[in-house]
């Protein structure tokens, strides 16, 4: 079976709901229940890892609840875009080839 392939955008929105709920200081218990329609915070998780995706409505409900604008969870650049894929791919590899990436990573900076 062919693992499912996360959009870098789900992964963003994730992401930024975890920075603004972590900003906060709430956890994801308190979160899921502070919004009009109640998830688990097991929802929470898996929208914070970019596994499920937002839809819309959801996400108007969450900047309602950690007082953010909706276009807090969409990325404002091409650039961010970028990231998101990079971060995508990088999840995707298995754990030796992201210990090697690293590495040459670190390496380049000298």
């Amino acid at each position: 079976m062919q693992k499912k392939e996360i959009h870098p955008i789900d992964i963003y929105a994730g992401e930024q709901l975890r920075e603004a709920r972590k900003a906060k200081g709430i956890s994801q218990d308190t979160l899921a229940i502070q919004i009009e329609h109640p998830v688990t915070f097991q929802q929470i998780q898996k929208y914070e890892r970019g596994s499920n995706r937002l839809a819309a409505s959801k996400l108007w409900e969450f900047a309602e609840a950690l007082n953010v604008p909706p276009g807090f969870f969409f990325p404002s650049s091409e650039a961010h875009i970028k990231e998101a894929n990079l971060l995508r791919y990088f999840r995707n590899l298995s754990e030796d080839k992201k210990k090697a990436l690293l590495i040459l990573i670190e390496q380049s900076e000298d």
